[in-house]
């Protein structure tokens, strides 16, 4: 134990000697080792060397130990070059390649991206393996790349992309076809504007839509130069409808919407072929429209054209409170729905059309018969006249027409009657009916009439004509009557009356007594109609007839 005290001792000592000999040159010298620590730990975080495994090369962090930078894209290396502006041209140069490939333009958000290297000589890249490298390398990811495209926008909001220019002249001759195929062929002209002629200001009836350098911008407004116009080697070419009217030729064919085409980059899945842009386009909805009531039309008329329920018709108009009672004005506007597709066409078209020139009536007198005697002694012959018209089609329905001329190609011959001069020994009812009118046309049947039931007929001829008793009676009213307007009501005794609706005149008192074929009224057009007619009713036991079955 003693031995062990002693050698402890000694260490212990020789260790005091040299922690004395420590202290004092660092009393001594303690400026230097400061220095020397900080110069130490400088040079430790100044420089970091990494070996990398596949020997391409040390990365330094010390700027002015790099000299040549990592080209780095989409999260993959390509290679070391010694300058980023040799590293853009060698991307733009396998961009340019990819597009001819792929015969097309792609576009991508990604960005080059560089680090800073040190590199031997050997380790720098060659262009044209690098070029390769990338081009293949977009081949594999053209999927996820924008890709050129034409867009077809719609001033309703509707855009499609089209894979070329190519497609969006397929797309927009394809839509217009629809409605000019069978009349005549039409070149689709387009313009290049330079930018003073592309600030011109259109009217809103000028439909636009444009093209220049990457901006296809198609024209169809009514200006002369951007109008469609028709091919001139095939004028005189015609086609024919089911009803006789022959298409001369289609003055021109518009798109009511403002139609834009821009040359884009949008992703691949985004991007439709003609065919289905053409489906997408001319797809139908319903959408309600704002149409003028034309003259000679009322409620069930206008619902037969739009195929529409006269239910449906009220709830369209319920704030103008339309109903079946409603007196119809001319150009009144009224809403109805009808199927629209996203992009419409309007075509102006002149039309030919035989129309009957109606004959003249003659009359003989005969005083050896009633007043109420009318013979047909010669029917006569209606004449026949050619009409040419400009029409007005949205979609392939008609909005307007214009008669532009008429040549009359057949004269009329007279149809002559006989009228008795003599007159009525009573006006007791005959049991019999002669209709109320000498001539008229039938403008509405008796029976169902969409969604209603039309309870008489409706006889349409000039106003101001006489209406005449069905048979003879007492007058049982003669005043205005809601949707019939000025109305005459004859009772013929058994059960029998009679109703004349719409007039404009009436000639008769409540109790007086008219003979058959005795003048009551003048025809009109008061109440709920929208052109000179009679709306005549025969009723028996107060339930309606058809009146075509008791006619004389």
């Amino acid at each position: 134990m003693k031995g062990k005290s002693e050698k402890s001792k000694k260490e212990y000592q020789k260790n005091n000697e040299k922690f004395l000999k420590v202290k004092s040159f660092i009393q001594t010298y303690h400026s230097q080792v400061i220095i020397t620590l900080v110069f130490v730990l400088i040079i430790g975080w100044g420089i970091s060397v990494s070996i990398p495994s596949d020997n391409k090369v040390a990365q330094v962090s010390v700027e002015n130990k790099s000299n040549a930078f990592e080209v780095i894209f989409m999260d993959k290396s390509f290679g070391i070059v010694k300058e980023k502006e040799i590293a853009t041209e060698i991307f733009e140069k396998a961009k340019d390649e990819f597009d001819k490939i792929t015969e097309q333009k792609y576009k991508t958000d990604e960005k080059l991206q560089f680090n800073e290297v040190y590199a031997k000589k050997n380790q720098i890249a060659q262009q044209s393996e690098m070029i390769s490298e990338i081009t293949k390398y977009l081949i594999d990811k053209q999927d996820s790349l924008n890709r050129t495209s034409y867009v077809i926008e719609i001033e309703n909001g509707v855009n499609i992309a089209v894979p070329n220019e190519q497609a969006v002249k397929t797309v927009l001759d394809a839509i217009q076809s629809r409605y000019t195929t069978g009349k005549e062929e039409f070149e689709l002209k387009t313009l290049d504007f330079n930018d003073e002629e592309a600030d011109v200001s259109f009217e809103k009836k000028e439909q636009n839509y444009m093209f220049d350098d990457e901006i296809l911008r198609l024209k169809t407004a009514t200006a002369t130069y951007n109008n469609v116009e028709q091919d001139e080697s095939k004028e005189g070419q015609e086609g024919q409808s089911e009803d006789g009217e022959r298409v001369l030729d289609v003055v021109s064919v518009n798109f009511v919407e403002n139609v834009k085409v821009e040359q884009q980059y949008v992703k691949p899945e985004e991007i439709v072929s003609a065919s289905e842009a053409v489906a997408l386009l001319t797809k139908e909805e319903e959408k309600p429209q704002i149409y003028n009531v034309q003259s000679g039309e009322c409620l069930s008329i206008i619902g037969q054209k739009f195929d529409l329920e006269l239910s449906e018709i009220k709830e369209l108009n319920k704030e103008d409170k339309i109903t079946e009672e409603t007196v119809l004005q001319i150009d009144q506007p009224l809403i109805v729905s009808v199927p629209v597709p996203e992009l419409s066409v309007v075509t102006q078209e002149r039309v030919a059309f035989n129309a009957p020139v109606n004959r003249p009536v003659e009359y003989r007198k005969d005083d050896s018969q009633y007043v109420n005697y009318s013979k047909v002694i010669d029917s006569g012959e209606n004449g026949e006249k050619l009409v040419t018209a400009e029409v007005i089609k949205i979609n392939g329905k008609e909005q307007s027409r214009e008669t532009v001329n008429e040549l009359i190609v057949k004269d009329p011959k007279p149809q002559i009657v006989v009228k008795g001069t003599k007159s009525l020994p009573s006006k007791a009812a005959t049991g019999s009916f002669r209709k109320p009118l000498y001539s008229y046309t039938l403008t509405s049947p008796y029976g169902k009439r969409w969604g209603s039931f039309h309870k008489g007929v409706d006889l349409a001829t000039a106003k101001g004509n006489n209406v005449l008793a069905a048979d003879g009676g007492k007058i049982i009213y003669a005043g205005w009557s809601g949707g019939y307007g000025y109305l005459v009501k004859i009772d013929h005794g058994k059960g029998i009356t009679t109703y004349y609706g719409h007039n404009s005149k009436l000639y008769v008192k409540v109790g007086q007594k008219v003979a058959k074929g005795e003048t009551i009224a003048a025809v009109g057009s008061t109440g709920n109609s929208t052109g000179p007619h009679v709306h005549f009713e025969i009723r028996i036991n107060g339930q309606t007839v058809n009146p075509f079955n008791y006619f004389e």
